[in-house]
């Protein structure tokens, strides 16, 4: 995960919270984008994008292929991560949250009155959640719900929230935590004029961290498993959406924590104007990137399916750390000469957030 060294330094004694490995074999569609010479770049980027969907920058990576923005935009997009704002969401919903505990009136049953909470940067949130079992601490198999009214964070970039998260606190152990989020036009923004608007469907988040730092064995892994998630990119005068249904996940392990291992699989449905449809996406060797700049990928394959029986293959680290090559093939017969492409440009963003962070 990208704020891994942020958040395990203080914990490296006391080895604690969770996670699991991705690749769900069982995400399956038909996909309706033929992919063509002319659009295999931006079907890679966009893909590349995704893959990292929560593990990268939606912003900083996705919105900039689809809109063309300038390097002085990316700067400025990239600092909304929109990983880190949901890896952190459980955080941010349990802080000051209030039980919500039926209480025996006279005349029937009613719930407690709860109150707005101000958030650090300004704006407010209202958390409840159903204490079943009266301990006023939110457990395991307990729900709850944020609705966020222009809640700026300073923690994670002076982001601004407003919409409605729920949080099932799924699973606590020593090792790892999950959460199902599910998401009602949570809108991310910032000073820019750019936002994300996480519009419906659900993240199953698990973080697993495992060893320690004193015999080299530790190891974090962050599993996001998206079902029809609406995502929405606004831009000056632009528009983009996606439906992800994905399961990703990213791992770094001492002794390099410079290091994040990718994988995992997916189908992305696209509707701006370079990629339109559905495609499949498998990473069948792990992508190994950089979290420092400039990026730089070591190694990692993923095959794209698209429909009409094209298929991209990008091979990251060829021919060198700093650059990926696409080969097309229809019916198993290639398409094309090889095409090397910039890694930076697949994987814009990755590293942007980890230094904003450290």
């Amino acid at each position: 995960m990208i704020h891994f060294v942020y958040k395990v330094l203080p914990i490296l004694l006391t080895v604690s919270l969770v996670g699991c490995g991705g690749g769900d074999s069982s995400i399956t569609s038909t996909p309706t984008t033929t992919i063509t010479e002319e659009n295999q770049t931006f079907v890679a980027a966009e893909v590349s994008t995704n893959a990292l969907q929560f593990t990268g920058n939606l912003l900083g990576s996705v919105a900039l292929v689809a809109f063309g923005a300038d390097e002085k935009a990316q700067q400025t997009l990239a600092s909304q991560n929109v990983s880190l704002i949901v890896s952190d969401m459980p955080q941010i919903i349990r802080q000051n949250a209030q039980a919500v505990v039926p209480q025996a009136l006279s005349d029937g049953i009613v719930v407690s009155i709860t109150g707005n909470q101000n958030c650090a940067g300004g704006g407010t949130k209202k958390t409840v959640f159903d204490d079943k079992n009266g301990n006023q601490q939110w457990d395991v198999y307990e729900t709850g719900t944020a609705t966020l009214l222009n809640c700026t964070l300073q923690v994670i970039g002076g982001v601004t929230l407003n919409g409605v998260v729920n949080d099932e606190f799924l699973l606590d152990s020593l090792t790892t935590t999950t959460d199902k989020l599910t998401f009602k036009n949570l809108k991310i923004s910032n000073s820019s004029a750019a936002a994300v608007e996480l519009v419906s469907g659900t993240v199953v988040y698990s973080e697993t961290i495992t060893g320690n730092i004193q015999n080299l064995s530790l190891k974090s892994t962050d599993q996001f498993v998206t079902q029809n998630l609406t995502v929405k990119v606004t831009s000056p005068n632009q528009l983009a959406n996606f439906i992800l249904n994905e399961d990703v996940s990213f791992s770094q392990s001492a002794p390099n924590l410079n290091l994040k291992a990718i994988s995992g699989n997916g189908v992305i449905d696209s509707d701006n104007i370079n990629f339109k449809g559905a495609v499949k996406f498998d990473i069948t060797t792990p992508i190994v990137v950089s979290v420092t700049e400039p990026v730089s990928v070591s190694a990692g394959q993923m095959v794209i399916t698209g429909s009409g029986g094209t298929v991209l293959y990008v091979s990251f680290a060829t021919p060198n750390t700093n650059s990926a090559t696409l080969q097309l093939k229809k019916d198993g017969v290639n398409v094309g000469n090889p095409k090397v492409v910039s890694a930076s440009g697949l994987l814009a963003g990755v590293s942007a957030a980890a230094t904003a962070i450290q």
